[in-house]
């Protein structure tokens, strides 16, 4: 199941983990029968099935919280707030996101907390409260940092400089910005690096340097034109589940 997750053949892994929950609630191994529910969830849910995740990802939360697995549980809890963002109820992520970071923070697990703060910062920007985004992205950028994830460093770091924009913070912006296209076209996510180009331009052309907005805008068009086809499914890294694998 996890080798299909990784092809991306999500077909395949939901049905592979409906079989091994199967087998977990046979032999009555309730960890690990919550862990296949999760599991599940995230591939039907990358599949678009979002109603039958939910019920899902509601069901481990349950299994995995009684029976005492607080990092399954917190990356299910907090990949539930990834649904819930995705279906236009930031409150309903907001409060998913928060539970999911009080268990991750009393664990240690620097690695998923850096994702799921970054997420929560994600939904104050929606809301507007562009102090509270840039306090989570910042929150966000230590943790990966600190675990060395460059490529989630540069991704925190584009949407810390767009929050930066947004409260007319010009140089953060264009120095987040900046340092994020050259990340993440080090350590490879295109589709965020030429949003980072774009923004560049836009950023650039109000400031009235035309010739930089033109070079940072083809150089982001070029990087789109390249994708093709699977631009949209990647438009929001922050909304794929984690594995928890």
């Amino acid at each position: 199941a996890r080798h299909a997750w990784h092809q991306g053949r999500l077909s395949d892994a939901a049905r592979l983990h409906r079989e091994a929950l199967a087998i977990h609630r046979e032999v009555g191994d309730r960890c690990f029968e919550g862990r296949a529910l999760s599991h599940c969830a995230n591939a039907l849910y990358m599949q678009g099935a979002v109603e039958e995740a939910r019920e899902l990802y509601e069901e481990a939360l349950g299994v995995l919280h009684e029976h005492g697995d607080p990092q399954s549980e917190a990356i299910a809890c907090g990949n539930l707030g990834n649904l819930e963002h995705d279906l236009g109820d930031p409150a309903a992520a907001r409060e998913h996101y928060r539970d999911a970071l009080a268990i991750l923070r009393e664990i240690g697990d620097r690695y998923n907390e850096g994702n799921f703060v970054m997420n929560l910062g994600s939904v104050e920007l929606e809301y507007g409260d562009l102090e509270a985004a840039k306090r989570h992205y910042e929150d966000a950028l230590r943790a990966h940092r600190e675990v060395g994830n460059r490529r989630w460093e540069g991704i925190v770091l584009a949407f810390l400089g767009l929050s930066a924009e947004l409260a007319d913070a010009r140089s953060l912006a264009r120095d987040s910005y900046r340092r994020a296209a050259h990340l993440l076209k080090q350590y490879g996510h295109p589709v965020v690096e030429a949003m980072c180009h774009c923004w560049l331009g836009r950023l650039e052309a109000d400031c009235d340097a035309i010739d930089r907005a033109k070079r940072h805008l083809k150089i982001g068009e070029d990087l789109f034109a390249g994708m093709g086809d699977t631009i949209m499914s990647a438009m929001n890294p922050a909304s794929e589940p984690l594995p928890g694998y």
